[in-house]
């Protein structure tokens, strides 16, 4: 989607656990931190999903909106 945003292909390049870790431990992010990114990168790649909540709502005080919104609000960032 955000290719498509900007008008030009783009590729996904996996990062391993290992590469995330030492990035991670190079920016003295805590260790619970660094056991967290990696706790939710393994279940996003087994299909795990977070339950919907009004978390976002909450928060903002304003309902969410889908990527593809978020994408085209923010494309310039991308550039």
């Amino acid at each position: 989607m955000i290719g498509a945003a900007l008008g030009r292909p783009l590729r996904y390049e996996a990062s391993t656990d290992e590469a995330v870790r030492q990035q991670l431990v190079a920016m003295n992010a805590p260790e619970a931190m660094i056991d967290a990114r990696l706790s939710t990168m393994k279940a996003i790649r087994d299909g795990e999903y977070a339950e919907v909540s009004d978390g976002v709502q909450n928060i903002l005080g304003r309902p969410p909106i889908d990527f593809a919104s978020w994408v085209e609000e923010n494309k310039s960032a991308f550039r």
